[in-house]
């Protein structure tokens, strides 16, 4: 497997980071499970008996409170740092309930000094793309930095408005990752906050960047990568690079920047066959992709309405371990519905690592024998899984560690007139090191 070490480095990290707080979520998982006539349905959420359809945005507007009678979220009483959620027992009971009372808007008044490291790394309530939330700061001269992962995997963030913060404010530092995987489509600057994007424009008319004052990014993107400390994936729109100078973007260039929705290799000239290192577009939430400079649609038959975009010298091969659509001459540059027709039974480890642009993946051509670990980690633009009916969950049927990490906080997982094993499949879905789904994921076996 040759996806980078540090994007394996970072992975590990997070796992250390988020594995105290998912564990309680997926092992309360069968609070809500009904069998029915040997038929079987996960209902509500996948941590609580409730209601399993998601609740539908509106305008609502949440404002931490700084006084410490916060519900829902925990600030320092000594240093007013905003440290994360105020977990109701060991179930993230305040993440849910934020969750359900359709708030749309988060404000950070002025009174916190700082967001802590991992605050709000891969919460449920920020983790859903269909329930769109907005970061709204106001923040006063005594706020210094936002921690390194503060809001890793908080795809359901959408927009972040420095505006209202006091002319004053001077912030010393953004965290690496800080907003790893957020699906931004507006950032607007304040005191603190710029937008850094080159003026050249080399990068796209509609591609913009912003970060600290100091974080210069490298006119060529391959030697400093957008998720690093000072700018930490504040970026959204379209990357379309111009002109000639451009020959390679670099492994992680822009890894965890899921507000880069589409990009277009079209404008670049003389430039010859473009180098994609690993993954260069890791996590980032893509709909679009235009072909160029030797990158080109190369989906193999039979993958079904996925696309593919990578050099000639790539071979897609999901069965193959040493594959991965993150790799180097690809690097995730990769969207819509994976669908296989042929009659491979098995997915390879890594075979979609952070291909983010993938929206559902359908297995009812086919009966599964094994899916790899870390097949599908960290696609959180997947919202269903389809499996066949002819689909066995027993000993032959074997899914590998963290297989599906970091996904979407809502979505359906389909199978039916599956011949079943309910042990295993409660195996299958609660194992701590297999299936982390937590949130709105509801299950229906009949």
């Amino acid at each position: 497997m040759s996806t980078s070490k540090e994007a394996k480095k970072r992975l590990q990290y997070k796992e250390k980071n988020n594995r105290s707080k998912i564990w309680p979520i997926v092992l309360a998982i069968f609070g809500g499970a009904v069998i029915v006539a040997g038929s079987i349905v996960l209902t509500g959420y996948l941590f609580c008996n409730k209601n399993p359809t998601p609740p539908s945005p509106v305008e609502k507007n949440y404002t931490i409170k700084t006084d410490g009678t916060d519900e829902y979220f925990n600030v320092n009483d000594d240093t007013q740092s905003l440290t994360g959620w105020k977990i109701g027992g060991e179930t993230g009971e305040s993440d849910k309930d934020f969750y359900a009372e359709k708030y749309t808007g988060l404000i950070i008044p002025t009174g916190i000094t700082s967001i802590s490291q991992n605050a709000f790394n891969g919460c449920i309530s920020f983790r859903d793309s269909n329930q769109p939330i907005k970061l709204d700061f106001h923040l006063s001269p005594s706020f210094t930095s936002i921690g390194g992962n503060a809001f890793w995997d908080c795809v359901g963030i959408t927009s972040v408005d420095f505006s209202g913060n006091d002319a004053s404010t001077t912030i010393t530092s953004i965290g690496a990752y800080a907003f790893y995987g957020c699906k931004l489509s507006n950032v607007t600057s304040g005191a603190g906050i710029t937008e850094i994007t080159p003026s050249n424009k080399s990068w796209g008319d509609d591609f913009h960047v912003f970060g600290l004052s100091t974080f210069v990014p490298n006119l060529d993107y391959t030697k400093v990568p957008l998720y690093a400390s000072g700018c930490g994936c504040l970026v959204y729109g379209t990357f379309a690079p111009t002109g000639s100078a451009t020959t390679s973007v670099c492994s992680d260039a822009f890894s965890g920047c899921g507000g880069i929705t589409a990009v277009d290799f079209s404008n670049l000239t003389g430039a010859g066959k473009i180098n994609i290192g690993d993954s260069a577009f890791a996590s980032c939430l893509l709909s679009d992709i235009v072909p160029g400079a030797g990158i080109d649609d190369r989906t193999p038959n039979g993958w079904g309405s996925l696309h593919i975009f990578c050099l000639e010298t790539f071979v897609p091969d999901y069965t193959n371990d040493a594959i991965s659509l993150s790799n180097s001459g690809c690097g995730c540059l990769v969207y819509g519905t994976f669908a296989p027709t042929d009659a491979t039974t098995s997915i390879g480890s890594y075979a979609f690592y952070h291909c983010a642009g993938i929206t559902a993946v359908d297995f009812s051509h086919y009966t599964l024998s094994s899916i790899g670990e870390q097949a599908f980690v960290q696609c959180l633009g997947i919202h269903s899984y389809t499996f066949a009916s002819t689909q066995k969950y027993d000993s032959d049927f074997t899914i590998g560690s963290y297989a599906f990490l970091c996904c979407a906080s809502s979505g359906k997982i389909i199978c039916n007139n599956c011949c079943v094993s309910t042990n295993l499949l409660s195996e299958m879905i609660a194992h701590s090191s297999s299936w982390m789904m937590a949130g709105y994921w509801t299950t229906a076996i009949s």
